[in-house]
């Protein structure tokens, strides 16, 4: 998928199809994602916004599943201080032109910034790049939100 040989949704739709193959009716646009959100994750996420600290999103494919433009209309959009999909770019994480792009926008140095994600790939793309970076284990949330809070000297 990262290598461009199949998109995002492409994937999905192979995978729906399997999964039909296999007896099983998935449709992940009437999954209701809101219950998916961790509330310890966008506790520190508007704890970040609250600060004097920046945050920026850097996306590979919000735009495939929310829609062109998606960022005007996300209400959780006020709690960053750019948004960058790559839907937009010519280049997809861990490419480094992504991550410039970000860096940009949130206009400070790369040493000054912490990458967060859940793709150790793309913890390693933002380094090259001189970006710290933190992978984020999806298991256990709260270690990282720990590890991030400690990074940017940020209590609860």
């Amino acid at each position: 998928m990262t290598t461009g040989g199949l998109t995002e949704p492409e994937y999905l739709a192979r995978l729906l199809e399997r999964l039909r193959s296999a007896g099983i009716d998935y449709n992940p646009k009437g999954h209701d994602w809101s219950k998916e959100d961790r509330p310890e994750t966008w506790k520190a996420i508007r704890l970040i916004a609250e600060s004097p600290l920046r945050q920026a999103i850097l996306t590979n494919d919000a735009s495939l599943w929310m829609g062109e433009r998606w960022w005007e209309s996300w209400p959780p959009a006020q709690y960053f201080d750019a948004i960058v999909d790559v839907a937009t770019l010519e280049e997809r994480k861990p490419d480094p032109e992504p991550y410039r792009v970000a860096i940009r926008q949130i206009e400070l140095p790369p040493s000054q910034c912490v990458f967060v994600d859940d793709m150790d790939v793309n913890c390693r793309g933002a380094e090259t790049v001189g970006m710290s970076s933190l992978f984020f284990d999806i298991t256990q949330p709260e270690k990282g939100i720990a590890q991030l809070l400690d990074m940017i000297r940020l209590q609860t």
